[in-house]
């Protein structure tokens, strides 16, 4: 078992940490990558963990080979196929239509007609 402090991040063998800062008592688990996060206080990731450009709240656990943060991963689309496409653009004429109405009661009187 590991011995943890408050004023230092424990970490396991073979772990790769740049650019990174850690809350009290942390666990980085063996053979993961860690690039560019923050993990708040009593945060751990077990083994084989890849997190990057990401924040970790407080008490917060991450399982075993686990990644965060794909930075080749197309963050406009949920998923990779035709009908995601379709919802990202019907998303994307929404947020059109709702930029123009200027006045949150005018889009209340819009969705009440449409019920």
């Amino acid at each position: 078992m590991a011995k943890l402090k408050s004023d230092d991040v424990f970490l396991h063998a073979d772990v790769e940490c740049q650019n990174s800062n850690f809350g009290k008592y942390c666990e980085i688990g063996k053979g993961s990558r860690i690039l560019n996060v923050t993990m708040g206080d009593y945060s751990y990731c077990d083994r084989y963990a890849d997190i990057a450009n990401a924040w970790i709240g407080k008490f917060a656990n991450i399982a075993s080979f686990v990644r965060i943060g794909a930075t080749d991963h197309p963050m406009e689309m949920r998923r990779l196929n035709q009908r995601s496409q379709l919802d990202t653009v019907q998303s994307l004429h929404l947020a059109q239509w709702l930029q123009k109405m200027s006045h949150p009661s005018r889009l209340w009187q819009v969705c009440l007609r449409h019920r």
